[in-house]
């Protein structure tokens, strides 16, 4: 009779593979493909100034329409959110003045409720009327999402608070309106 046949395996490999398999079954974790419209959640964001006129509708600018957040020129919005992984955030920039006017700061941030982190910042010139242009903007989410290589850092575990912040940079003289125009998080592989 044969004796059964034993694999000897060392314990850091055993370590090592159920360290894997673990990160493997967390891989998945928000990583469906689609979209977040952040104009259709409006609702759920706190806008601040309070009362201040908040608006979601279509607006053409230079033969382009949108799908847009009218905001006051000097005003912030928060999102409390959970990223999956590879999270992009995808917009389009635009102010409008009644007058010349100094341009607006457009600004995005993040935070964990410790931490603020600044990811863009962007002055716009306000056009009179329909002078007005749209300036694209994309930020890479995906150190907010998803698995990570990490025992401490789990992203996906954090609810993040994503702001958009804007502000002149000069006086003004005379009303202006700031839009956010189509701003999308779109997920996927």
């Amino acid at each position: 009779m044969t004796p059964p046949v034993r694999l000897l395996v060392p314990a850091g490999a055993t370590l090592l593979a159920a360290v894997l398999s673990g990160t493997a079954g967390c891989a998945g974790v928000g990583t469906q493909a689609g979209t977040t419209d952040l104009a259709a959640t409006l609702d759920r964001a706190e806008r601040r100034p309070m009362g201040g006129p908040f608006e979601v509708h279509e607006l053409d600018i230079d033969g382009q329409p949108r799908k847009v957040i009218a905001v006051p020129a000097a005003s912030r919005l928060t999102w409390q959110l959970r990223f999956p992984a590879h999270a992009r955030l995808r917009m389009w920039l635009a102010a409008r003045s009644a007058c010349d006017s100094a341009p607006v700061d457009f600004r995005v941030g993040i935070s964990d409720g410790r931490v603020y982190e600044q990811l863009l910042v962007r002055a716009v010139a306000p056009g009179a009327s329909g002078s007005s242009r749209w300036e694209p903007a994309r930020i890479d989410l995906s150190r907010y999402g998803g698995a990570q290589w990490s025992l401490f850092y789990r992203p996906s575990e954090i609810t993040w608070s994503l702001i958009f912040n804007t502000r002149p940079t000069g006086p003004m003289p005379c009303a202006s309106q700031s839009f956010w125009g189509a701003p999308l998080i779109e997920t996927g592989g």
